[in-house]
């Protein structure tokens, strides 16, 4: 997760969102699935390149 209200909240946010998630979908993967960026200004390239990489071996 980035942003800077994520970086604020730190590691409660990310416990937070994996629990609301898990309520919604039922899936044992969610308390290791979110994870604290950097504190930078790359953490938006970082995850579009992310994204696109799972993209393209889709």
């Amino acid at each position: 997760m980035i942003g800077g209200f994520a970086f604020a909240v730190g590691t409660l946010y990310t416990s937070l969102l994996a629990r609301k998630c898990n309520e919604h979908y039922n899936w044992p993967g969610w308390d290791t699935a979110f994870e604290m960026g950097y504190a930078d200004d790359d953490n938006g390239l970082v995850g579009a390149e992310c994204y696109g990489e799972d993209r393209r071996k889709a």
